[in-house]
């Protein structure tokens, strides 16, 4: 039996108790098992009745999401129950409160009757999974160590949070005191039937990290040897974990955060000058550029050839997490291209082994010309391309096209040195038809869609080395449009890899990184508010996937996350 086909898995259960004896375990108005899952693989719930099919001899249900399919575990109150533990063990409990604590007190396997096992571990207690900070003043990638050094450097009264290790103190506070000690306490975390509360000292306790926080911006804190520290300045920092997007995002829309943030990237990535562009800046190059103020850098920028000829078009390579399972990509982003350089675009393209190109622009927009077309059409065939750096044409020809909603999708063979031959490759061009200049699209559905069929194409066309092919980005400039394709891009990828719960996103970081490659990339604040809304769309799609009996609820918790996005463009 398929995992995904099954609503509710028959594990006898022995439970000798009234339900009503311990009803602060259950969620008694709770419809949907989604309202208290915050999609964190190991969490579980005591349900009242079963959400899917009821059942006369189930009085409770346990719910235990695992690995993003959730189970519905039958509770009866009747003799010769078990609950059989990691397989081949069965045990009785007097009460439900002793069965959760039974479950969180270690890595307790449920074995179920289709073959499936399944581990829950945390309790959804109070209606809510335990959500980690969201403020800016939580740090959630520091090390104690980094921590320690970057409190050290500011003024006394700086302050951040940062994750720790330890299972009952989930975060520690650290404060630049008098003498520029730095002092570290660890904030501790108590759970209760319905609550849980947070403190650093018992004397005071609040259900919230943010309300601990606040208190003690305005009462001092003391180490043990009585040192005396003030929470004044919360340094912030602007990664956030992906499971509290929605929670940074509400909060930088009530603070002008997004014109701060985007403000302090375009302070912190000024031009260094044009003498970092010296090959651009040429005479002979100057009539290969598309605007005279779009130039790459001469560390970042593509050679064509052995000569190194000259394009306007940047390598963009972005990295984020840990060594172990550290996330890395490349890209190039380039400008649309000229009549007189498409030539040296194919080139690039065939040179470099790429399979795909994403062209997020139209030829003309406003009655200004933004791209030559430089690809084939049916009518055509074919094409045959010159290139600055090579004597002998490139061959393109056209293969076959599919027409989706906001996209098209062409299928070309590139040929080098066809008169001698050469080896032809085949090349995927995806062009969107819907993002303005300088602006940003209605919606971030129909961008995300033009992603995964870019990344599902890349992946099916091979390796090159041991590593993916380049996808090339172009807009017109190949800058705002681009920046925010390769961004969403790479963030959305940063997600898949590290799960909604664990991966660490950093807009901020990441379009600096860009801007370090390719000057200018993102070109304004709609453009950046839009990233952000683009990975809420795509973290919605991976809290849970749906099944089929779902999909009403699904579409409306998506329609509920398009319009919290509108309020971003």
């Amino acid at each position: 039996m398929s995992d995904k086909s099954v609503d509710i898995e028959k594990l006898r259960l022995s439970i000798i108790a009234k339900p009503r004896s311990c009803s602060c375990q259950f969620h008694a108005s709770l419809q949907n098992p989604e309202q208290i899952f915050l999609r964190k693989s190991g969490n579980f719930a005591i349900l009242p009745s079963c959400p899917k099919e009821s059942d006369a001899d189930a009085e409770q249900i346990l719910a235990v999401l695992w690995h993003s399919h959730t189970y519905y575990i039958q509770v009866k109150y009747s003799d010769c129950c078990e609950l059989y533990i990691d397989g081949n063990t069965s045990r009785k409990f007097a009460s439900i409160r002793d069965l959760i604590n039974f479950l969180e007190s270690g890595r307790r396997v449920l074995r179920l009757s289709n073959g499936v096992s399944v581990q829950p571990r945390w309790h959804c207690a109070s209606g809510q999974d335990d959500l980690p900070p969201h403020q800016a003043w939580f740090h959630p990638g520091l090390s104690p160590s980094k921590a320690r050094a970057l409190v050290g450097n500011h003024p006394i009264g700086s302050y951040l949070v940062y994750r720790g290790r330890k299972f009952d103190a989930p975060l520690v506070l650290c404060v630049l005191g008098e003498d520029n000690q730095v002092g570290i306490f660890r904030i501790s975390m108590r759970r209760y039937f319905n609550s849980k509360q947070y403190f650093i000292s018992e004397q005071f306790s609040y259900p919230s990290i943010g309300e601990l926080i606040k208190f003690y911006t305005n009462r001092s804190l003391a180490d043990p040897v009585q040192r005396r520290y003030k929470l004044d300045t919360p340094l912030s920092c602007t990664a956030f974990l992906a499971v509290v997007a929605r929670l940074r995002v509400e909060e930088l829309l009530a603070c002008k955060g997004f014109v701060e943030e985007f403000e302090m990237i375009r302070q912190t990535t000024k031009s260094p000058g044009d003498e970092y562009k010296s090959e651009a800046k040429k005479p002979e190059n100057a009539p290969k550029n598309r605007y005279r103020n779009v130039l790459p850098f001469d560390s970042t920028r593509v050679t064509l050839g052995e000569c190194g000829g000259y394009i306007n078009a940047s390598w963009v390579r972005l990295e984020s997490g840990r060594s172990r399972k550290k996330v890395s990509a490349r890209y190039i982003a380039a400008q649309g291209p000229l009549n007189s350089t498409s030539g040296d675009f194919w080139q690039m393209v065939w040179q470099e082994s790429c399979r795909l190109i994403v062209m997020v622009t139209k030829e003309v927009e406003d009655r200004v010309k933004k791209c030559h077309q430089y690809w084939p059409t049916k009518s055509k065939g074919s094409l045959e391309f010159k290139s600055s750096v090579t004597e002998e044409p490139l061959l393109v020809r056209f293969v076959d096209e599919i027409e989706y909603r906001h996209f098209a999708h062409t299928l070309v063979e590139v040929q080098g040195r066809p008169r001698s031959g050469g080896e032809a490759i085949r090349v995927n061009l995806l062009r969107f038809h819907d993002w303005p200049d300088h602006g940003a699209p209605r919606e971030a559905g129909s961008v995300l869609e033009l992603l995964k069929k870019a990344n599902n194409i890349n992946l099916t066309s091979g390796m090159v080395g041991d590593a993916e092919p380049p996808m090339v980005f172009h807009c017109s400039a190949g800058l705002g449009r681009t920046g925010c394709l390769i961004a969403i891009d790479f963030l959305a990828h940063c997600v898949d890899r590290y799960g909604v719960d664990e991966a660490i996103l950093d807009v901020s970081q990441t379009v600096k990184q860009m801007r370090y490659q390719r000057e200018g990339m993102v070109q304004n604040v709609g453009q950046y508010r839009f990233i952000y809304s683009a990975l809420l769309v795509h973290i919605d799609s991976k809290l849970r996937p749906p099944l089929p009996q779902e999909q009403h609820e699904m579409s409306r918790r998506q329609s509920a996350v398009s319009q919290f996005c509108r309020r971003l463009l």
